[in-house]
């Protein structure tokens, strides 16, 4: 792209001037923007949800638009109910002409002016063929009903009266004929402007005085540019950084804010820094570092508030300086002061706060020559004091490793290099803040570079992707109590230079990575069965090396980072689960919750019979579970009793499986036919004698009959006759059935009472034959129980 623009400029500035309209219509793709525009603004996020706008996501700023058909006419902007009015005012007196994708005017000083707006933007174009005295562009800026201007660092907000910032001209530049980017400077005059650094949301805005203020572009004094040059000032809104950065971030205690410093893009180191808030949802710059500085730690310091910055490579990128300085920046002024520096230089370290309030610098470099050692090195940072001291030696230098606080305020620290160019190792070490000195942990299984290392809620170690040499590593591991690792599935790919988040329920997640735009995500907790990494929504372009920031609320921000290789540094940011309950979702990973359920974020894990997350599902609140409408149909946790009087396989009322109605036929176990009560018992019909000596009853338990006779579906309750009673028993005078053992020996000799008018001598020859013919039953009865 900066070729294509040397190209058009290198042509004699007559050429250029007479004949750009001509040009731009015979190169269609020609692409009329510095390094960093011409490409899509990836949307606002949602990788482990849908794509809709809900809550935080719908808050995204969106620019809005008009460009002038006129010379007098002006750019007009709209965001968030903030308007402002840009009318160039040097551009001529006539219409603007459509050149392929551009618009194109003149300018008084015979300037080719070239006006372009989409994704988000307007890019507001000058050639300037030659060096002339005065600014290099005036514009009058026409402000709509609240909105208020912010000016710092060369940067113009437009905000609201709540401070939030929402449109804004990113700091412009030059490019000039040599392709040397050269900075451009702007002033402010006419009205009211707020140049405090501090965090502009929630407080007042300074009251603007006039509707109308004066903007001018102007060259610093001491830049020499090589003309013709192009100057690039660009409108947006403020959902995206205020310039292109790979760098850190760090998340400003419990506020919602974000810091981001130093870095680097496409054009070289940079010093800027800036702010982002999650209430609004948007950017704004703050105070620059002294010098530009890439290569840093940076750090927040709970208890004093403040973040530190460490090291890092200071100057421009083609000669940069690893240096010592450090550096603390304090919300409270939105200003940097200088500390004690480290002892000695170093890049390429983390720095970390541990759960004693002092922060522990780690590892890193002193260059970046081939063969250069690693620092074996660490020091403490005293927020108390603010001076460095000795910190804990490692066994070896190491730098390009993953690292993570640990709940119990150490420090673990894994794989990486010990020299630049050396070999790759599986080393895991960790900061025993209690012994205060580093312990080895068990080797990693596989040696790897920049692996992501998290601790888990249950306090195991996860260590996942990186790369071996130039080989992403797909393998994940984990660190149990026992002292082994043991593997939690592949990922699809390493995802080097990817982002690595914790999430809540024991979910990991990783995104992007060189060229990648792919986002995997595992249940990594114990009690995850057969756990695996899963694809789910990918990134809307590849992104690595970017900021990845945990806020408040649970989100993560992903803010800048590379696009393609090293070539092109993103501004734009996307926010990054958990969802909300009620937001679409593929798995429990995308869930604040941790439980995905007919496709939205659930409340609960929503497993009951009858219950449903979804309104498509029968609840009545999208996200919160409940029980359906009765007659749904839930086949799986209410299957249906074909025989008995259980489900239906449909639901009833309160979450409960419906049952067969009363009266419903069900089956006995003498397989006759009985009926239902409605709540799930079977009624079976009558009594029944199941044998000479069991009953069962009309509620189908079972009675012992013993010693009378089951007859006529009932156990008798007296005797008319001995063939009443049970084999071995008799019908005694009383009518009861008694057991022969029982008899009294004067019935077992005769010797028993008879009716008046009975013959002695006959009764007694009956009692004798049905004495005989018990006997004989009872042995044939004993047999066959025998």
């Amino acid at each position: 792209m900066i070729a294509l623009h040397l190209a058009l400029m290198m042509c004699a500035p007559s050429a250029w001037a007479a004949d750009v309209e001509r040009r731009l219509d015979s190169w269609p793709t020609v692409e009329l923007a510095g390094p960093e525009d011409g490409r899509p603004l990836a949307p606002r996020l949602r990788p482990l949800g849908s794509t809709r706008g809900r809550g935080a996501s719908a808050a995204r700023s969106r620019l809005s638009f008009d460009l002038p058909s006129d010379g007098l006419d002006p750019i007009s902007l709209e965001s968030d109910g903030v308007a402002v009015s840009v009318r160039i005012m040097d551009a001529t007196v006539g219409p603007w002409r459509r050149a392929s994708s551009a618009l194109v005017a003149r300018s008084l000083g015979g300037d080719t002016l070239l006006l372009r707006g989409g994704r988000g933007r307007v890019e507001d174009y000058r050639v300037i063929e030659a060096q002339r005295p005065g600014p290099l562009a005036r514009y009058q800026l026409d402000l709509g009903p609240g909105a208020h201007v912010r000016s710092l660092d060369d940067v113009v907000e437009i905000v609201d009266r709540t401070g939030a910032p929402r449109l804004r001209m990113a700091r412009p530049y030059v490019l000039d004929a040599r392709g040397e980017r050269v900075a451009a400077h702007t002033e402010i005059s006419g009205c009211e402007v707020d140049r405090d650094p501090r965090a502009p949301w929630g407080r007042a805005p300074r009251e603007p005085g006039s509707s109308t203020c004066q903007l001018t572009v102007e060259l610093s004094p001491d830049a020499a540019p090589v003309f013709p040059i192009l100057l690039d000032p660009l409108w947006t809104g403020t959902s995206d950084l205020t310039e292109p950065r790979v760098s850190r971030g760090v998340a400003l205690g419990q506020t919602g804010l974000v810091l981001f410093a130093g870095g680097r893009n496409d054009a070289g180191y940079l010093a800027s820094a800036e702010l982002y808030d999650e209430a609004t949802d948007t950017f704004a710059v703050t105070a620059s570092l002294d010098a530009p500085r890439a290569g840093l730690a940076l750090t927040w310091v709970s208890g004093p508030e403040l973040a530190l910055v460490t090291g890092g490579c200071v100057g421009a990128a083609v000669d940069c300086v690893v240096a010592a300085s450090a550096r603390l920046y304090d919300p409270s002024r939105g200003s940097w002061r200088e500390v004690q520096p480290l002892a000695g230089p170093r890049a390429a370290h983390v720095a970390h706060q541990l759960g004693d309030g002092r922060v522990l610098v780690v590892g890193g470099l002193t260059a970046a020559d081939p063969g250069t050692p690693a620092l074996a090195t660490s020091e403490w940072f005293d927020p108390t004091s603010e001076a460095f001291s000795e910190g804990p030696p490692m066994s070896t230098g190491i730098y390009a490793f993953g690292s993570s606080v640990l709940s119990g305020g150490g420090l673990a620290v894994a794989g990486g290099r010990s020299s630049v160019g050396g070999a790759d190792l599986k080393r895991v070490m960790r900061f025993d803040s209690e012994a205060q000195a580093w312990v080895a942990l068990p080797d990693l299984p596989f040696e790897r570079r920049d692996p992501f290392v998290l601790e888990l809620d249950d306090g195991r170690l996860a260590v996942f992707g990186g790369t071996f040499l130039v080989t992403p590593l797909q393998a994940s591991v984990v660190l149990e109590a026992s002292g082994t690792w043991t593997s939690t599935g592949s990922l699809a790919t390493g995802h080097p230079g990817g982002l690595a988040m914790a999430l809540p329920k024991g979910w990991l997640a990783v995104a992007g990575g060189a060229d990648l735009t792919s986002v995997e995500v595992m249940r990594a907790d114990p009690s995850a069965v057969d756990a695996a990494w899963s694809a789910v929504d990918p990134l809307a372009g590849p992104r690595a090396m970017a900021a990845s920031v945990r806020l408040p609320s649970g989100r993560w921000l992903l803010a800048g980072g590379w696009e393609e290789g090293n070539q092109s540094a993103l501004a734009s940011a996307v926010l990054f689960g958990p969802e909300p309950i009620g937001v679409a979702c593929t798995t429990g990973g995308a869930c604040a919750s941790g439980h995905c359920i007919d496709g939205v974020c659930c409340d609960t894990a929503c497993d009951g019979a009858c219950s449903a997350c979804s309104i498509a599902s029968g609840a009545e609140t999208e996200g919160e579970c409940g029980a359906v409408a009765a007659g749904s149909p839930e086949p799986t946790l209410c299957a249906v009793d074909e025989a008995g009087c259980g489900a239906t396989g449909l639901c009833g009322v309160d979450g409960a499986c419906a049952l067969r109605d009363e009266g419903a036929s069900c089956g006995c176990d003498d397989d006759t036919t009985g009926s239902c009560d409605g709540e799930g018992t079977c009624t079976c019909a009558g009594s029944v004698c199941l044998d000479d000596m069991t009953e069962r009853d009309e509620h189908g338990e079972l009675l012992d009959c013993e010693p009378y006779r089951c007859a006529g579906g009932e156990c008798l309750a007296q005797c008319q006759r001995s063939d009443d009673c049970v084999p071995g028993a008799v019908c005694d005078r009383e009518r009861r059935c008694v057991v022969l053992d029982d008899v009294p020996p004067a019935v077992a000799a005769c010797a028993c009472s008879t009716p008046q008018d009975a013959p002695r001598g006959a009764s007694c020859a009956a009692l004798a034959l049905a004495l005989g013919l018990a006997a004989s039953r009872r042995f044939t009865r004993t047999s066959a129980r025998a």
